[in-house]
């Protein structure tokens, strides 16, 4: 997958992405290779499928969580018009950043 077709899958800017994947190479959760000219690949470290084994089960039930409120707003609502970024929000796609703030801390 090129750059530009990963910043539109996880729905990131080209800055944030790299800064994204340098964060997850420094923690040594993915790793980088460069394979030729201009081709970089990154793949998961054995620490990195440590690390989703156990946040993926929280992912899920944070979308399951997510899903109940969602139905219980929309029961809620039920004589509200739906707006287009409401029937938007239904479709979106979870990504690992919806749920996880990670940042730097530098230790001396």
């Amino acid at each position: 997958m090129k750059l530009t077709q990963m910043t539109q899958y996880v729905e990131l800017d080209k800055t944030r992405l790299i800064q994204h994947l340098r964060l997850l190479t420094d923690r040594r959760l993915i790793k980088k290779e460069n394979v030729g000219e201009n081709k970089i690949l990154y793949f998961v470290t054995e620490k990195g499928l440590t690390v989703l084994k156990v946040i993926s089960p929280i992912i899920k039930e944070a979308q399951k969580i997510q899903m109940k409120n969602f139905k219980a707003i929309s029961g809620v609502l039920s004589g509200a018009k739906v707006t287009p970024e409401i029937k938007k929000e239904k479709k979106r796609k979870w990504k690992l950043s919806d749920f996880i703030k990670i940042g730097i801390v530098k230790t001396e």
